[in-house]
């Protein structure tokens, strides 16, 4: 199941894999991020990063030590022109 991040996600079973994405400053929408479903992440969930330029990376790196999310999930990072690198 993926969500934008703006939605809870404690009530979806934990049996269901969640692909929450992490909004960075560049997208607009860094307010939208909800940080406590990051909480509530199993270790077969993922949190997924669109990455603009060398800040959103930046950010996308402080969040993940934050929240210890590369210990704990999978954190694939995605240009704006759709190419991945997990991290």
């Amino acid at each position: 199941l993926e969500t934008s991040g703006a939605l809870p996600i404690e009530a979806v079973d934990p049996r269901v894999i969640r692909v929450v994405d992490l909004k960075p400053p560049g997208s607009g929408e860094l307010m939208r991020n909800r940080y406590e479903n990051l909480a509530c992440l199993a270790p077969h969930d993922q949190v997924k990063c669109v990455i603009a330029d060398r800040r959103d990376y930046d950010w996308a790196r402080s969040m993940l030590d934050r929240y210890g999310l590369a210990r704990r999930v999978e954190v694939p990072f995605f240009s704006g022109r759709g190419s991945a690198r997990a991290f």
